[in-house]
């Protein structure tokens, strides 16, 4: 387990736990056209500190990151293929 992984775990276990919505990474790419869900984080601050390890995987696996952004929310599906469709 990497240094950013561990803080953002103590993170989330020092945030105060109250019902609430949880924070999810969302990230859209091209090449494939998909939208991503990482999560989820019971802070802003822990879902920042991973953000950058999600969107290097996808660049590793030679997808192109057109946007990020952290959102609370309950997402129906954690990778979400978009068609012409869509």
């Amino acid at each position: 387990m990497n240094i950013t992984n561990t803080l953002a775990k103590l993170l989330d276990k020092l945030v105060i736990r109250a019902a609430k919505i949880p924070y999810w990474i969302e990230i859209k790419t091209e090449n494939p056209k998909c939208i991503y869900y990482f999560g989820h984080f019971d802070s802003s601050l822990a879902a920042k500190l991973m953000s950058k390890g999600y969107v290097k995987d996808l660049n590793d696996e030679n997808a192109k990151v057109v946007s990020l952004k952290l959102k609370q929310c309950q997402p129906k599906q954690l990778t979400i293929i978009e068609t012409e469709e869509s």
